[in-house]
Formats: C-alpha cells, structure tokens, sequence
C-alpha cells in the first residue's frame, strides 16, 4: 500500500496538486486502501513499479495497453532493463536518483513484445521501505505528441514558403510596389522597382511617408487616389506626376487596393512609369505631322522639279499626274489652252516606246538612264533618257523621269571626232613609253654586269652564291617596272578601241590619265628602289659615309626616322614603340643614324618575326655622360643563334637568300657606327627571345678622313 501512495503521489505532484494546492501527504493518508488501488490501476498515464534488479512488482491497465499486452514477462530478474532501445541512459536516470534527487525525468525509446519503437517520456522516483527500494516509474506515450510537432512543422515550413514565394513575386513584379499604412502614410515595405523610379533606397523609405520624401509633384493628386480607393475599395491606372530624388518629374499608372491585417488599414500602390511611352507617343505625333510635311514638299518638289516627271498606275498604266516640267516638254500650251483632253489621248501613242519597256522592266524596282525615242504632241521624235522608281512597296505606283538628250548627243558626237585626235596623241605617247621600257631593259643589263664585276672583284667565299640573291631583290623593282609598262600600254591599247568605238568619255579620258600619271609613279618607285639597292652595294666597299654632318636633337631624329618607317608596319600586326630621352644635343651624322634605325627596322621585319603575326619593337636613348649617349633597339621576335650572332656583321651574310636579304645591311650599319660615327655596337640575342642592339656613340662625331662627297651611300 505504501508503494502505490507512492506512485499515486507522483501524479498527484504533476496533476491535482497544481490545481488544487493540496499537499499530497494530507491527501494520500486520508483515501482508504481500496481507493488507492482504484487510482493506481486507473491513472491516465502508464504506472510500473519495479525492484533495483529490474524485477516488476506492479503495473497498471494504461501500461499493458503501451505495452502491446500483459506483461507478467516483466517479473522477470532484470526484466525492466529489455524494454529500452538504449538500457544505458535507463540506468544513468537510476543513478541520479541515488545523488539524493526525489525524482528524474527524460525523454526515452522502449520496444514492445511486437518489436514497435514507441518514443516516451518518463519519471523515476525511488522509495525506501525497510531496507528495499522501490522504484516507481510514470510513462507517458509521446508519439502523438511527436506527431503534433511534426505537423506543427510542416504548417510553420508551408508559411515560411508561402512567405518567400510572396516576397518573391512581390520583388520580381516589374512595376513599382509599396505597402503603407493607411493612418500615417508610412512606407511599411516596398520592392526592387522603387529605388530606379524614386531614387530612394529601401532603407531611406521605410517608415517614413511620401510626403516627407517629397514624393508628390501634385499633392491633390495623392487626395484624389485615397478618396477613390475609400469609395471603390481600389483605383485603377490613374496618372499621377511623382518627383525623383533629383527633382525629375515622372509620369506614372498607378492603380491601388486597400486590405485589412491585424486590425490596421493598409494600401498597396503599384506604379508604373509611361515616361517612354509617352516620348513614342509624342515621336508618333510628331512623325505624323514630319509625314504631311513630308507629303506637302513632295508634291511641291514634283510640281517644281525642272526635270519633266509623269506618275503612272502600274496595271492601267494609265497616268495619274504630270508635272509642270513634263507640259512645257512636250505639249507646250495645249492643256494651259483648255485642251487637257489631247494629250491624255495621245499620251500612249506618243509614248509607246515607253511604255513597252516599263512593262518589260515592271519587275525591277528601278530603272536608270535608259535611252529611247519618243515622240511629243506634234513634235518629231526625240532622244530621251528614262529613270524609274517604284514609290510603294505593292509595285503599284510608278514615277518617271523623261529628259531629252537630243542636242546631249549631238554633243557627244562631235567629242567623239576630238577623241579621235586624242587617239593619236596617246600612240606617240605610247611609242615614247615603249622607248622608256628599252631603256630600262639595257639599264637591267648593265646591273648585270655590274654584279658580275662585283663577283670578281669580292674576295670572299660566299660572295658567288649571295649575287643571285642580290639580283633577285633587283628583278623585283625592275619587274615590277615592266610590269607598269605592260599595263600601261595595255590601257593605251584600251583607250584606242573606245576611241575607235566612239564610247570615249570625259571621265573615260580623266581615268585614263590618272592610271597613267600612277603607273609613271609606281615606275619610277621601283626604278629609285633600284638605284637605292645598288648604292647599299657601294656601301659596303666604302669605309665611311657622304652624309652631311650637322648638330641637332637625338629625340626628334629618331622620331623623325620612326615616322618615315611606319608605312613598313602600319597595316600589319607588328609595332614600333619610343622612349626617348629629350633635350640630347649632338654634333654628328643625322643620315647615317636615321639608315642605321631604318636597317634594324627592315631586319626585324625581314628576320626577327620570321613566321610570326605579331611582335613589338622597342627604341630607347639616353645620355651616358657628357660625352656619350646610349640607343638601344630591340624586338621580341625569334632571335638569333649563337653561329648568326658571330656572322651577321659579315658582308653579304643573310638568312633569307633569294627571298629579300641581300646581306649588308647589318654589315652597313656596323660600318657606319664604328667609322661614320666613331662608336661601337654590341649584340644580345637568345632563339626566341628577340634581339637587342645597343649602340654607345659620342655626341661628337670624329672627323672623317675622307671627303663626305667620295662615300658611298648605304
């Protein structure tokens, strides 16, 4: 009996006790025994009383219903221990009860015979009664609990959905949305939209109102929409005029609704501006009245034009209107007369010529200066030249240019007799020509035996297979020389069969002429590229140069020199850039300086990107001291090897025999820093690491020993 006035007394402590404030001892001692056991076996929650080595002494009806049955099993040695899932934290909850707690509690996991987990919670309270103790243990099945938050979950999970889903759409919605509160006006939220149209931020909106943020450009505007909205509970597309934060007036639709929430009116606004619109709809206007305007000029233009004009119906071909120009052409004063009848009986046989070849040509959208003869109202025929252009897309509607050419022919006659005269001119120009190319012939032939001559008397071992590739880069210049002549003489052929055939023109003549003073031109290029090559061969036996000594600034020499190479590389991939120190004066050579800068450009174009698409060029120059300076060219081109290095100095040593590299040019420049210029010159170089030539020169020049005028030119 004492064991269940134990049990009950748990209860009592969690259920009656809270409300009544009764202390249990009163209560327990003063209910007989058979209530006790009454209370015991009824209680709403599962009651076991069990033993320290787990044997059950007592259970109630709510635990063998939790239980899956009746338990006698439970009286089983250690019984009590085989319902939990995980025993240890059973036992820890027995442990504590020992630390002189009155009772534990916890959330634990039993199993019933049939092997269900069933999640409970449970007291633990422990009595001692002669010697034993007794522990009396309150299960409470949590299961429907468990399930309650597991709904409770998921409703407070589908809120938070439904919430972002809504700020969502209310975020991407591309109008302007605000939500305000009806009593104050002040901004309770508002979505993405609002800073563009506004120029506020979401942060310098919320809780405060459109009117401290001067938002109305029209206050009463604002009074017409809350009085709308409190009549019809919403308005729609209404236009009002907000002002931007840098005071630019929009136009804007704004249509709004008022709702309900937790006991407070608020108003939801959408607004969208119709600025574009509104500048289309103004462009619209305007255009329209651009079109009538339009429309009027071009009636007075067709009326006016001095060229005679007719519209015609495409299908009928029947006219409907002619110009002014058009009746004194070819009726003169009939129709001023009043007779406006006779020439619309006589247009389609006065001007059936034409109207046959429009029908032919109806297809095309346009016709241009086509020759025919036509016929005005009693006049003979004439000569005219026809235009034509569609004026609809449908190809429906047709206008016609007709402008007589008779006496334009008859002119053109007699220039085709002057031409014939110029005919004549242009064979003894051509028999001049002809001469010229004889003369170049014989002056190819000399340069071949000036190369011979320079292989006998050159002691080298490679000079004999270096002069076909020097006379190689002469054929280029000589043959394009011919090639020039060629083709002028062609044109000459050309221009006297449009003499002959009577089809030579003013600007048939005037594009001769032109072709022919460029071809003179790009001859003698060739021919001065010529000469040019055979002066860099006589610079190679001279020792130093004929160019002019003079004072002048480093800087702008080189500068200078960079200008007159940039059409090697202008349209190409390759660049040539500058850091030029200003303000170096010197005393010395600025033309063998300018062709040494020239060879180095023209070898890294040649050699240095040999197989490349791109590169960079560099020129520096600086002052050393008082007495010497410093410039340094360099390219990121692909080097050269160690056996190129120790030759490229040498005379008529190259790389690209035969396909432009006659070889002295570096054998010219190395002659002209160290005799022309009294300097020296040094070479950097790795395979596919470009090159750098730095050159350290006097500012001073030395004197050179030979008259200027006796050099010879690289």
């Amino acid at each position: 009996m004492l064991i269940l006035r134990a049990a009950l007394q748990a209860l009592l402590i969690r259920d009656v006790l809270r409300r009544d404030q009764i202390q249990p001892g009163v209560l327990l001692n003063s209910l007989p025994e058979g209530i006790y056991r009454s209370m015991f076996y009824s209680a709403p929650d599962a009651l076991l009383v069990h033993l320290q080595d787990g044997r059950c002494i007592d259970w109630n009806a709510c635990w063998e219903q939790l239980n899956g049955g009746v338990a006698s099993t439970l009286q089983e040695e250690s019984a009590i221990f085989d319902i939990w899932v995980d025993v240890s934290q059973y036992r820890t909850q027995m442990n504590l009860l020992r630390t002189g707690q009155s009772s534990v509690s916890c959330d634990l996991e039993m199993k019933n015979p049939a092997g269900e987990i069933i999640p409970v919670g449970i007291t633990l309270r422990q009595v001692e009664r002669e010697g034993t103790h007794y522990f009396l243990l309150t299960l409470r099945d949590r299961r429907a609990l468990i399930q309650a938050e597991k709904e409770r979950d998921q409703v407070v999970k589908a809120l938070a959905q439904r919430e972002k889903v809504l700020s969502t759409v209310f975020q991407l919605v591309p109008d302007t949305l605000t939500i305000t509160r009806m009593e104050n006006g002040q901004y309770m939220d508002v979505n993405r939209n609002w800073e563009p149209l506004s120029g506020y931020s979401r942060e310098e909106a919320i809780g405060r109102s459109s009117a401290e943020l001067n938002l109305w450009q029209d206050f009463s505007q604002r009074d017409q929409l809350i009085q709308r909205i409190n009549h019809d509970g919403e308005a729609r597309n209404m236009q009002i005029a907000f002002r931007h934060k840098n005071g630019r007036i929009s136009q804007c639709l704004v249509s709004g609704s008022r709702f309900d929430m937790d006991g407070s009116a608020y108003l939801l606004l959408s607004s969208r501006s119709i600025d574009a619109e509104l500048r289309v709809e103004s462009a619209r206007q305007e255009a329209e009245q651009l079109l009538r305007e339009s429309e009027r000029q071009y009636a007075d233009l067709f009326q006016m034009s001095p060229v005679p004009l007719v519209l015609l119906q495409v299908r009928s071909w029947q006219v409907q209107k002619l110009n002014d120009a058009w009746y004194r052409e070819f009726y003169g004063d009939a129709v001023r007369d009043g007779h406006d009848g006779v020439w619309r009986q006589q247009f389609k046989t006065d001007f059936a010529p034409m109207l046959m070849l429009l029908e032919q040509l109806s297809l095309q959208r346009s016709l241009e200066q086509t020759e025919m003869s036509v016929t005005g109202l009693g006049t003979t025929h004439r000569i005219c030249r026809m235009s034509a252009r569609f004026l609809d897309p449908d190809a429906s509607l047709l206008i016609v240019a007709l402008m007589d050419v008779t006496q334009q022919v008859k002119v053109e006659k007699e220039i085709r007799e002057l031409s014939a005269q110029l005919e004549r001119r242009v064979v003894l120009r051509t028999r001049k020509l002809e001469q010229a190319n004889q003369e170049l012939a014989k002056a190819m032939e000399d340069l071949r035996y000036t190369q011979a001559d320079l292989v006998r008397s050159e002691k080298m071992a490679a000079l004999g297979s270096l002069v076909a590739g020097v006379a190689h880069e002469l054929n280029t210049p000589l043959g394009n020389s011919v090639t020039v002549a060629s083709t002028l003489q062609d044109k000459v052929h050309e221009l006297m069969l449009e003499l002959d055939s009577g089809k030579l023109k003013r600007s048939g003549m005037k594009l001769f002429m032109e072709s022919y003073l460029e071809g003179l031109d790009l001859l003698m290029r060739n021919l001065e590229f010529a000469r040019d090559l055979i002066g860099s061969f006589k610079q190679v036996a001279a020792d130093q140069s004929s160019n002019q000594r003079r004072q002048f600034e480093l800087s702008r020499v080189l500068e200078e020199v960079v200008v007159t190479l940039t059409p090697l590389y202008k349209k190409t991939g390759f660049h040539l850039d500058c850091t030029l120190q200003p303000g170096i004066a010197m005393d010395s050579y600025p033309g063998p300086l300018g062709q040494i800068l020239t060879n180095f450009v023209t070898n890294s174009l040649l050699h240095g990107f040999d197989g490349k698409t791109t590169g960079r060029m560099l020129v520096r120059c600086n002052e050393l001291d008082a007495d010497f300076v410093e410039i340094q060219f360099s390219d990121d081109g692909v080097g050269m090897t160690e056996s190129v290095q120790k030759k490229v100095f040498d005379p008529f040593f190259t790389t690209k025999l035969g396909h432009g590299g006659s070889g002295l040019g570096m054998h010219i420049v190395y002659n002209l820093v160290t005799q022309v210029l009294g300097g020296d010159i040094e070479l950097s170089s790795q395979p596919g690491q470009g090159v750098l030539f730095t050159l350290r020169l006097p500012r001073i020049a030395p004197d050179l020993a030979v008259p200027q005028d006796d050099q010879v030119a690289g």
